[in-house]
């Protein structure tokens, strides 16, 4: 699936049972979600866990990546999707000139 990555955090640390703790997580918008419920506008951020040695497919962030996951069976034999794998597709930056410089009046 194609989205565009807003965020990623890699972390690794010593727990205090001396355990080695690596993971991240990325924060990232799809375009071709459903449209929000009634009350909602935009696209709601997802977030997905995936482990440390996925740190270097994310070069440029923001970014549009092609994420590849799995379903994998989670708590209560609820189904949760895993990162597997990513591929930056395209650079993303913001431009000043796609920002709302005044907010109009409000009628």
């Amino acid at each position: 699936m194609q989205v565009l990555v807003l965020f990623s955090r890699f972390y690794e640390f010593t727990n205090e049972q001396k355990q080695l703790v690596q993971g991240g997580e990325i924060h990232y918008v799809d375009p071709a979600a459903p449209t929000p419920v009634d009350g909602e506008k935009g696209f709601p951020p997802l977030r997905l866990t995936c482990k440390y040695d996925l740190q270097p497919s994310f070069t440029q962030v923001p970014g549009v990546y092609e994420l590849q996951t799995v379903q994998r069976r989670g708590r209560n034999n609820s189904v949760t999707l895993a990162l597997v794998g990513a591929e930056l597709v395209a650079p993303y930056v913001f431009s000043r000139s796609q920002q709302v410089s005044e907010v109009p009046d409000r009628p």
